[in-house]
């Protein structure tokens, strides 16, 4: 029988299941639309560097989370589901890829030719998936990411794709309002790696007859970085358990260095702008602050 293998760049987690149909438990996996959001270059294959037990068992639910080997344990469609499973194997391969300098930033992301920009944005529903899409249908732009992307920090490259984009209500009926349409369910096509060219944090308001702009530092940028490049390794918002137990982080000291010279690194080289107005205006300065200057 084939491994079921949750892989991420090359790398893989392989489920041992025990109680269960492993059958039934893969196919679960494969129809759970957070994958396709939530590991980014998601394969059914990879190098196995963890394996993670999943039992289905009538005993209290338990949870062992590490480098190598882990499992998760309890009443399967109870106490936990493939959503769990999704994301212990996320967390996991998250700790593998910072190994390889290798770090998820929360964000959509664009590309023109070979320069990738980062759209980031701390508050939900600020208009990250908005100003991509807005890019992607009026200013020429292609679809590399959403919600994650992995970024290279060695290389200074995109090099990690989300596979698909699940639009809300309120997201779809403000892109019509503006002339852009758009299925609740967008395929992102399969690229290579991309230029690291800039970063925007958009807020897209559309009441401002000036935008502003502002250039985020150098020491602003790498705090901002390392907060990112923590925040998956750190699991701040790692749960299982139908979100009711956090994990414990994998990180350590020799990482978490790592990260902040990688953060470094990156901001005294990548431009960075806070900019809040129209779409259309959002889209006018990242051609001239970003694109203009390459």
């Amino acid at each position: 029988m084939q491994d079921n293998i949750i892989g991420s760049c090359g790398l893989g987690v392989k489920l041992e299941v025990k109680g269960l149909a492993s059958e039934r438990l893969w196919k679960e996996i494969l129809e759970n639309k957070l994958l396709y959001r939530f590991i980014p270059n998601f394969m059914e294959e990879g190098q196995i560097i963890a394996t993670l037990q999943v039992i289905n068992s009538l005993g209290p639910k338990e949870i062992e989370f590490g480098l190598s080997k882990s499992f998760i344990s309890g009443t399967y469609g109870k106490d936990f589901n493939s959503t769990d499973i999704i994301v212990l194997a996320e967390y996991i391969l998250e700790r593998h890829r910072q190994e390889r300098s290798i770090y998820t930033i929360h964000s959509s992301s664009i590309y023109k030719g070979n320069n990738g920009i980062l759209l980031l944005g701390n508050l939900t529903g600020a208009g990250k998936t908005s100003t991509a899409l807005y890019f992607t249908n009026k200013l020429g732009f292609f679809l590399y990411s959403d919600e994650k992307t992995l970024v290279s920090a060695q290389k200074k490259l995109l090099v990690g794709q989300t596979q698909k984009i699940y639009l809300e209500d309120k997201t779809a009926e403000a892109l019509a309002n503006i002339g852009v349409e758009s299925e609740r369910e967008i395929s992102i096509p399969k690229t290579r790696e991309k230029n690291l060219s800039g970063i925007v944090i958009p807020l897209v308001t559309d009441h401002l007859a000036t935008p502003v702009v502002k250039n985020y530092a150098q020491d602003q940028l790498k705090w901002l970085l390392y907060e990112e490049f923590s925040k998956d390794i750190r699991l701040v918002n790692g749960m299982i358990f139908n979100m009711s137990m956090p994990l414990m982080p994998l990180d350590t000291r020799e990482l978490a260095q790592e990260r902040l010279n990688r953060s470094i690194e990156l901001s005294e080289i990548i431009p960075c702008y806070f900019i809040q107005g129209s779409l259309s205006q959002i889209g006018g300065l990242v051609k001239e602050l970003i694109l203009k200057p390459l």
